[in-house]
């Protein structure tokens, strides 16, 4: 009888084990706010194979679409503050809740900040041929014919249109916005000069001015961009000195997470973004890589978050 006890003790032993060490195997999640295929998605997995060799475990992504990454955002910030639970966060963190009053996350208070990843470079473009031959024409020609110059974006309270407004704001240019239903159907409207400017990311409007169907102007950033260095900023184009706004992405896990792990995860993501690959693929999706501290980040959120609010307060701008 003891015998027979002891092996079977044996036996349940042997095959709890392989079930035993898959409930405790780690998995680090990064919560995607969009469907599977986009940019913000691309970059996720682009990351995996670099995460997964730095940290030692399984990395996943996970969609989580719907709400304007609300959704997303609203799942990480309960998520238990371990750091096995991150978001790839995009600007919709600091102006989804000047926007929406349903928003339940705060910008600052409900995550913390591991790592700002990278650039999305915005552009102001026009189409080929147009009187506006840069910047200053664009400024004088708002100033002296106000309502008559149009902007395009690509939809009602995104970056596109932020930095438009700001532009707007600083300048003291009256110019129409025409918000769309996407970056396509805004820069084929800019092509054909259905509307004058367009204020659009690289990675949509890219190709038409590879093909010399758009002009770009300016970018939106504080510095130029590495992957257009002969396109000045707004800045430097018309002198508004104080004028950046731009369209990044960043990794965060939920507040309170120890200070140890965040480090941690700061560091792998360092490392992630030396990669040769991870780097080939952020070339390939039009962003440049930041990187950084999690005090940068943290400092980066509250400067944006601060800009955003008074852009929207001065521009009036509301979520649809």
């Amino acid at each position: 009888m003891k015998l027979r006890s002891r092996a079977c003790i044996f036996l349940f032993a042997v095959l709890a084990a392989p079930f035993a060490s898959s409930q405790t195997e780690k998995i680090t999640r990064i919560v995607v706010p969009y469907t599977a295929g986009g940019g913000v998605d691309s970059l996720a997995r682009a990351l995996t194979r670099s995460l997964q060799s730095s940290l030692g475990n399984a990395v996943i992504v996970e969609n989580k679409p719907g709400a304007g990454g609300n959704i997303a955002m609203d799942y990480v910030a309960a998520a238990p503050a371990d750091g096995n639970t991150l978001v790839l966060a995009t600007n919709n963190l600091t102006i989804n809740p000047v926007l929406y009053q349903t928003v339940k996350f705060s910008a600052e208070k409900s995550f913390s900040p591991v790592s700002l990843m990278a650039e999305s470079p915005v552009l102001f473009v026009t189409k080929v041929g147009s009187p506006l031959k840069d910047m200053k024409d664009v400024v004088a020609f708002a100033k002296a014919n106000p309502g008559k110059l149009s902007y395009a974006s690509c939809g009602n309270g995104n970056i596109h249109h932020f930095a438009g407004e700001l532009f707007k704001s600083m300048a003291k240019a009256s110019i129409v916005h025409i918000p769309y239903k996407g970056c396509s159907s805004a820069v084929t409207d800019v092509v054909s000069g259905q509307v004058d400017l367009g204020v659009i990311s690289l990675t949509a409007v890219g190709p038409f001015i590879s093909s010399n169907r758009v002009k770009a102007l300016a970018v939106t950033s504080g510095q130029r961009s590495k992957l257009l260095p002969d396109i000045p900023t707004v800045a430097e184009a018309t002198g508004l000195s104080n004028y950046a706004l731009i369209g990044w992405y960043a990794m965060l896990a939920p507040a309170k997470t120890p200070r140890a792990v965040v480090e941690r995860l700061n560091a792998a993501i360092e490392r992630a973004l030396t990669d040769k690959e991870v780097m080939a693929n952020l070339t390939t999706a039009q962003l440049e890589p930041i990187g950084g501290s999690p005090e940068r980040l943290a400092k980066f959120i509250q400067e944006d978050d601060a800009r955003v609010r008074a852009v929207a307060k001065e521009g009036g701008i509301k979520g649809d």
